[in-house]
């Protein structure tokens, strides 16, 4: 009887594969899964990619800047607590809003193209691009608790801030956030129901 490779031995063939051919196999099936990643990988991105990647490097930029912020903070409690004086209540709408005045008086400077990040009190002394203000507005209203964001889009090449409303009606409905851009000066009061940035291109634009 012929023997037939790779059979059961229980069956009455007794040549059983090399190490080799184990070798092999394994090499064929590693390429084999490695194509089906990477052309799966190759559709999603065609089909999706550019706004996944946008999303991934937005959210990671943020989450940098907000980290960098925070570390420096505890610095501007005094400043942001002497620029809010007038407000008697600890609802976000009154700080944002007496913060955001005191910081539009900065000179905006137009971006490096090294992406240098300032301290905030540097920015504060001397002005910055888009990113530096939203640090800065991020760190004086976090050092007195109150919650913000800074936003970054890709597509604008721009930052921003966002800020939760607290205690502050708009006529008979309630306002989610507050979008604060320093670099163009805009103090913007969002319906809960918008978009942060189509609710910012009606107002730039």
């Amino acid at each position: 009887m012929k023997k037939v490779k790779y059979r059961c031995i229980k069956c009455g063939y007794s040549e059983l594969p090399t190490k080799k051919d184990n070798f092999v196999y394994l090499v064929v099936f590693f390429f084999f899964t490695l194509g089906f990643v990477l052309s799966s990988s190759f559709i999603i991105l065609y089909f999706f990619g550019e706004n996944i990647i946008t999303i991934i490097a937005e959210n990671s930029v943020e989450e940098g800047f907000e980290s960098f912020a925070r570390a420096n903070d505890y610095e501007l409690r005094e400043i942001a607590l002497n620029f809010t004086s007038e407000c008697d209540t600890s609802g976000s709408y009154c700080r944002a809003y007496y913060i955001y005045l005191e910081l539009e008086k900065l000179h905006f400077v137009l971006p490096s193209k090294y992406k240098i990040l300032y301290y905030p009190q540097y920015t504060l002394d001397n002005g910055g691009d888009c990113k530096n203000l939203a640090i800065l507005y991020y760190s004086l209203l976090n050092s007195v608790g109150i919650e913000n964001e800074i936003i970054c889009s890709y597509t604008y090449n721009h930052c921003i801030n966002k800020v939760p409303i607290t205690s502050f009606t708009v006529g008979e409905e309630w306002s989610e956030y507050i979008i604060v851009d320093l670099a163009n000066d805009e103090f913007i009061i969002a319906n809960r129901t918008e978009d942060i940035w189509e609710a910012w291109e009606e107002v730039i634009y």
